[in-house]
């Protein structure tokens, strides 16, 4: 088999290519299929692909915190040559950079120790680096920082042998206190973002039009640039999930012209890279405003993330960003979570639609705010970068499920195709939390999906288990299916003990609250049988990137912390929560529980229910869980397909 190229990018994406659609493979987010048959497939007639537009990209600040936190090199090597593989030729690289803060703030006079109250702990640093929070889930040891460094020279060097153009951290206007006081500039302190309080809010923004902004801005670059090279591609979001002390446009004008200025001065070839969630906030960005915010900026001097176009698209709102080249993304997922949810009908029109191929495009990308969920629909995605329209949804889905298992089975081809349509958890429905992960209340969000869809599709998958018993992503996926068929058993049970509190109708409320913890508990079981949904896992590769037991310490409170009560008092409660074994028995089991005894009292009282009274039960378990240091398994047990089978015979056993 010859594969060609102009890249060696390029002959990575035809290797999957061919690995895809004649061996029959798969390298995925969710585990490998690489059983390669004896003979290597013939092509037969030459097949020639080309990119439908100059970019691939793949990023998003929030990924390195969801995901990305722990990575070591090896996993961050699989990384880009996954990335590689699927036409990713633009990725957003952002490690490291603290460490060239830390040295560029020296030149200013700043030290580390004064940092300490600036730098957030590695789980949260996507956020201090947003200027949203500062300093939670520190003191970030200086060790750690270190390594960083070495990691992302190993980053960028394997991203640039595979001809991508990484997109590194630019200057935004964040200050550390120390800075501001001893530098006399115009600054602003930040407003409080999303209940942090005190020590954790508040961050200082550099007025961009101060003559220190520009000066900054060029030190940092030249920074950056002498230890990590450059590709001319800085990704800088001055105001994301916040907004400009005035909406005058000759300002805003000013402000855009600041930071290109200081961006050139540094690498006269530097091109913004800046996301367009921003723009999301209309009712500050009017067409005056944005129109004045871009404009201070050359086009060939900027590159607009259309961050969420499969949801929130926004390049049309704002004429393609008025002649500011831009990239249609599809923003997925946000904290990572693990349901199924998504729109796959949208996915596979949206990008080809006339009014996407006659505006200023210049590439695709991928935007998860984190991943190792939901892959089908990354894996079509990122096809739009050489399809010229959809895929037929049916024949697709056949062949994913061939590759993905290598074989050709009616099963599993006929459980994938049922995701898809409107019934299926794939026909349209957006992120939410399962109940299972979701705060427990009597009124709770449910996604409309036909749930026997998915039970259906997990006896499609078992039906051919003495088949395929013995593959890794089956096994994996038969987990996946199971999760959300026990996810969804839950759910019912929720809204029969509901039905049952307001009907005063203790013996139906006793028996759904004991299928409900039933169910909970088989999920942590089925789950605690993949490595993939282990809590363990997590939790050991945060110690392992401490170089002491302080920092192993503090690593794993991070790690426990952003998946739980996401800050010091549960600040953005259960936004990163995920349905791993584990956190399913020693966390979301106890909350249920609370919540289930405490409407069974309450009827038993005729008391109503409140949930201030709840709150007040479960905020301090919350809290001490994530300061706990117990540990979990970080290898998996129990036969997947056994587990899956007694869970259908248990809550569906008619066929």
């Amino acid at each position: 088999v010859a594969i060609t190229g102009n890249t060696a990018g390029s002959v990575a994406w035809g290797l999957n290519y061919y690995l895809k659609y004649h061996a029959r493979c798969a390298v995925t987010w969710m585990g490998d299929n690489l059983a390669l048959p004896a003979s290597l497939p013939a092509v037969g007639t030459a097949v020639t692909k080309h990119r439908n537009y100059k970019y691939g990209y793949k990023g998003n600040v929030c990924e390195q915190g969801y995901t990305a936190a722990w990575w070591d090199w090896a996993r961050w090597e699989r990384e880009i040559d996954w990335m590689a593989m699927n036409g990713i030729n633009m990725p957003l690289v952002f490690a490291g950079q603290e460490y060239v803060w830390n040295a560029t703030f020296a030149e200013f006079g700043v030290t580390y120790e004064e940092l300490q109250d600036f730098f957030a702990g590695p789980a949260f640093l996507a956020w201090q680096r947003m200027g949203n929070l500062k300093a939670w889930g520190g003191p970030l040891p200086a060790e750690w920082v270190v390594s960083q460094k070495d990691l992302q020279l190993q980053i960028v060097r394997r991203c640039r042998a595979l001809g991508m153009k990484t997109v590194l951290p630019g200057f935004a206007g964040f200050l550390p206190d120390a800075f501001v006081a001893k530098h006399n500039v115009t600054h602003r302190t930040a407003a409080q973002w999303v209940g942090f309080t005190g020590k954790y809010t508040g961050i200082k923004l550099l007025d961009p039009v101060d003559p220190m902004f520009r000066e900054f801005e060029a030190a940092f670059i030249r920074k950056q640039t002498e230890i990590y090279g450059t590709d001319h591609l800085y990704n800088i979001d001055q105001f994301n999930e916040m907004q400009p002390t005035t909406n005058d446009p000759a300002y805003l004008t000013n402000v855009s012209k600041a930071v290109v200025n200081g961006l050139t001065d540094a690498d006269p070839e530097a091109v913004w890279v800046m996301q367009g969630w921003l723009f999301l906030n209309a009712g500050f960005w009017g067409m005056d405003q944005a129109k004045a915010y871009l404009g201070g900026v050359p086009n060939d001097k900027m590159i607009i993330l259309d961050l969420a176009s499969n949801q929130l698209p926004q390049f049309q709102r704002l004429e393609s960003y008025f002649g500011k080249p831009y990239i249609w993304n599809m923003l997925h997922d946000y904290g990572g979570n693990t349901e199924f949810f998504g729109d796959m009908g949208l996915i596979n029109s949206a990008p080809y639609a006339a009014g996407v191929k006659n505006s200023t495009i210049i590439g695709y990308g991928i935007t998860p705010e984190g991943t190792r969920q939901n892959y089908g629909l990354y894996d079509l995605m990122l096809e739009a970068m050489w399809r010229t329209e959809g895929a037929d949804l049916e024949v697709w889905c056949v062949d994913y499920a061939h590759r993905r298992y290598g074989a050709a089975r009616n099963g599993t081809a006929a459980a994938w195709n049922l995701m898809h349509p409107k019934s299926g958890p794939w026909g349209g429905y957006p992120n939410y939390h399962s109940k299972v992960t979701a705060f427990p209340t009597l009124s709770m969000y449910a996604p409309g999906y036909d749930k026997s869809t998915v039970v259906q599709a997990l006896r499609g998958l078992l039906a051919e288990a003495p088949a395929l018993g013995g593959v890794a992503t089956f096994r994996l996926d038969v987990v996946d299916f199971t999760r959300q068929v026990l996810a969804d058993v839950l759910s019912e049970c929720h809204t029969d003990a509901a039905a049952a509190f307001a009907a005063k109708d203790a013996a139906k409320l006793a028996a759904a609250a004991e299928k409900a913890l039933g169910a909970i508990a088989d999920l942590d079981t089925v789950l605690g049988s993949e490595k993939h949904f282990l809590l363990g896992v997590w939790l050991e590769d945060a110690k392992a990137q401490g170089a002491d037991p302080a920092a192993k310490a503090l690593f794993e409170q991070n790690a426990r912390n952003q998946v739980t009560t996401w800050g010091p008092k549960g600040e953005i409660n259960d936004y990163a929560a995920k349905q791993w074994a584990g956190l399913v028995k020693d966390y979301y089991y106890v909350r249920w529980e609370m919540f289930l005894q405490m409407l069974q009292d309450d009827l038993a009282a005729q008391a109503p229910y409140d949930p201030s009274k709840y709150l007040a039960k479960v905020l301090p378990f919350e809290l001490g869980w994530y300061n706990r240091t117990d540990t979990f398994p970080t290898e998996p047990s129990g036969d997947s397909v056994a587990l899956a089978t007694a869970v259908v015979a248990k809550y569906f056993p008619s066929v």
